[in-house]
């Protein structure tokens, strides 16, 4: 494994390369990392909405209840 380093613009995820190195273009794989300037721009997740928006089920035997199922007496 090698090293290059070279600053460039994020837009919508994406990482752009430069030209100069287009022999990277080829490769699938790379570990990346990223420093920004300004650490205020990254927003933490907030893992309590991310779940109540996109439950995972951890035990596929277990069903989730629909909310009148949950207040059924």
């Amino acid at each position: 494994m090698y090293a290059v380093e070279f600053e460039t613009q994020i837009s919508d995820g994406i990482v752009h390369i430069p030209q100069k190195f287009e022999q990277l273009y080829k490769h699938q794989k790379a570990k990346i990392t990223i420093m920004v300037d300004d650490i205020d721009e990254i927003q933490p997740i907030d893992l309590i909405q991310k779940l109540s928006s996109n439950p995972i089920h951890i035990e596929p035997t277990v069903a989730f209840l629909f909310r009148e199922q949950a207040n059924e007496h």
